[in-house]
């Protein structure tokens, strides 16, 4: 390879640096270039042997270069955020935030890699570690937490020996280390600080005779291709920190595959034992078959045939702990059904019982199960009993006497029944920042558009009028003017084949109270100066909790119709963005009127009829009532809306 380079250099650097006619583009190419040769020199057969470092080959692997939360070389940010890349320790910290960090090494001949990173998080709420991975290829691995490794010193401290240089002291306070005191009742300090964790990851643990806070994973390449690296976290309760990317060649020989089968094989064996196991029979055979084949495969010795194989363990153990997350899943839904809501409907529909005594006689045996697909299947089928459950014993339902089946719709005060609160189990999220929550059953989007949806089956067709109390703030209190107090982007919907059925949702402005009135709970903020409305609005969750459970924001409600398929999908949704805008819910609400169109929907026909209104078509055709697509419709004073119907 040095030789290749020397070559490369002399043919094509010398000249031009001797001569003065190196330019900038010149120089680009070439760092381009380079990594260029050393992929070819690695892919060519026997270039490489087991044990050779191939770190050159990842971009900015110490982070040498960039600053910030976007100024990163050679990597990407698939999704989420970091919180920077500090210029100054060369480090990246993420502080509480979910991201995909990554970056992709092309043209990688076949064989074992091992993939290293320096790196630990802190854990600072409920989620443990494996939420923080440092993966390769599919193959991934939890991250070392804080307290995984200390130092019985601090490497960033307030107090300094001066004849040994060490530090002896320090108060814990940022950017100083902080401490705990381990099992055994030593003092341990660990970093507290981008300057701290560079004062560790620049150090060697005594303990370990490694760096501190190694982590790392190995992969295997079935064939010559790329490899994606990375690290990524999926909550946002932890403060993480890495640095100084290695990647490793450990060969491709089939005695190195041997250990890697093996320990793959225990792997498929533990998931059927794991305390979630949910063995479908498909999952049963492959977990029956496949350590009789590995034996075989380990004695055939051929690394082409170790390394196919160890793509069916791959492929064989995803698909178990699918069917074991699946499985729990159901197995849960089921139990939140039996004990937290059945009890409470009486209703005739045994068909919807009978599925419930199913489903508890899988925690025993999940072979009756054939595979995955077919776990899916009875969670569907599980949703659409429940609904016709709730509805089986309502009848005489009408405008003047509608009937409460808010039960239909899971979840819908976001304390999921008692079994976990503040979540969004059974809600369906399209957008860009997932829905927020704390300890307040309500939910909230910030900042963001959004689609957040339900989909409820069994239903009988009819008229429902389905509400949720809450209300959408258009930007930052201190920027509210007259015109922002009349806006609303938030939008309630309720969709069916018989149409889809909207009303935007409560300006925060509608609920302002006085200062004589003021509920004295949570943060507020004051709106002044306007001529529509002024006073104290919700700034908070806890806030907007006590303002709905007063009743000011509970009138977001609209009519809407569900045909023969007793399928009605509803939620809020949010296209346009106001920097600051906030929308806040909770207590979904779903009444059944009846087969009888309503009174409201009855009206926009009848006024048509008496020339109080006109509809019109989106091409500005009159018609005499509402057709499907999008309706337009002309008042006499002038005012007009828009009614879609599908």
């Amino acid at each position: 390879l040095a030789d290749q380079l020397d070559e490369w250099a002399e043919e094509t650097l010398t000249p031009a640096y001797e001569d003065g006619t190196y330019t900038a583009d010149d120089i680009a190419a070439a760092e381009l270039r380079m990594p260029e040769i050393i992929r070819e020199f690695i892919a060519e057969p026997g270039n490489i042997q087991a044990g050779d470092k191939l770190t050159l080959l990842i971009e900015n692997a110490d982070f040498s270069s960039g600053s910030g939360a976007t100024n990163i070389p050679g990597w990407t940010i698939k999704s989420g955020a970091i919180t920077e890349l500090s210029a100054s320790y060369h480090n990246i910290e993420a502080y509480h935030k979910t991201f995909d960090f990554s970056q992709t090494i092309q043209n990688m001949p076949k064989g074992a890699y091992k993939l290293k990173v320096q790196g630990f998080v802190r854990l600072d709420g409920t989620n443990t570690a494996d939420h923080m991975v440092l993966y390769a290829g599919i193959n991934k691995t939890a991250f070392k937490t804080i307290k995984d490794e200390y130092s019985l010193y601090p490497l960033l401290g307030t107090t300094k020996d001066e004849e040994t240089g060490l530090y002896t002291e320090s108060t814990g306070a940022w950017p100083y280390d902080s401490y705990f005191t381990t099992d055994d009742g030593e003092t341990a300090y660990v970093p507290n600080s981008m300057q701290g964790a560079n004062e560790y990851f620049s150090a060697v643990n005594p303990m370990t005779g490694q760096p501190f806070y190694l982590n790392e994973v190995t992969v295997i390449l079935a064939e010559d291709g790329d490899l994606v690296i990375g690290v990524s976290c999926d909550v946002t309760d932890m403060w993480i920190l890495w640095d100084n990317f290695e990647l490793e060649y450990v060969g491709n020989e089939a005695n190195l595959y041997e250990e890697t089968i093996n320990t793959m094989v225990e792997e498929l064996q533990d998931l059927a034992t794991a305390d979630d196991a949910f063995i479908t029979a498909k999952a049963a055979q492959l977990i029956d078959e496949l350590p009789a084949q590995a034996e075989t495969v380990i004695g055939n010795d051929d690394a082409d045939e170790c390394i196919a194989f160890i793509q069916t363990l791959q492929e064989a153990i995803a698909y178990v702990e699918e069917g074991n997350t699946k499985g729990a899943q159901l197995i849960t839904q089921a139990s939140i059904f039996q004990d937290y809501l059945v009890d409470e409907i009486t209703s005739g529909y045994n068909d919807f019982l009978d599925l419930l005594d199913n489903i508890a006689g899988y925690v025993d045996d999940a072979t009756v199960v054939a595979d995955n697909d077919a776990i899916d299947a009875i969670s569907a089928s599980l949703k659409a009993e429940w609904g016709k459950f709730v509805m089986y014993d309502v009848t005489d339902a009408s405008e003047e006497a509608p009937v409460d089946v808010t039960p239909v719709i899971l979840n819908y005060d976001y304390t999921n029944y008692g079994i976990t609160s503040s979540n969004a189990n059974y809600w369906t999220t399209d957008s860009v920042s997932a829905p927020g929550f704390q300890s307040f059953a309500e939910a909230e989007f910030f900042n963001c558009n959004y689609r957040h949806s339900q989909k409820l089956e069994g239903l009988k067709a009819g008229y429902y009028t389905l509400s949720v109390d809450g209300f959408y703030r258009a930007g930052y209190p201190a920027d509210y003017t007259d015109s922002l107090a009349a806006v609303c982007n938030a939008v309630l919907f309720a969709e069916s084949a018989e149409g889809t059925f909207t009303t935007p949702m409560l300006n925060a402005i509608v609920g302002a109270l006085s200062e004589e009135e003021s509920l004295g709970v949570g943060s507020t903020s004051t709106i002044e100066g306007l001529t529509v409305a002024n006073g104290l609005i919700p700034n908070n969750m806890e806030a907007a909790f006590a303002y709905i459970e007063a009743g000011l924001y509970s009138d977001n409600a609209v009519v809407a119709a569900v045909g023969e398929d007793g399928v009605l999908t509803i939620g809020l949704k949010k296209s346009n963005k106001i920097d600051g805008d906030w929308t806040i819910f909770t207590n979904w609400k779903l009444a059944y009127l009846g087969t009888e169109a309503p009174t409201a929907v009855k009206d926009i026909t009848s006024a048509a009829a008496a020339g109080q209104m006109k509809i019109y078509s989106i091409n500005g055709t009159e018609q005499t009532t509402l057709r499907r697509g999008v309706n337009i419709i002309r008042m006499t004073d002038g005012s007009v809306r828009k009614v879609l119907v599908k």
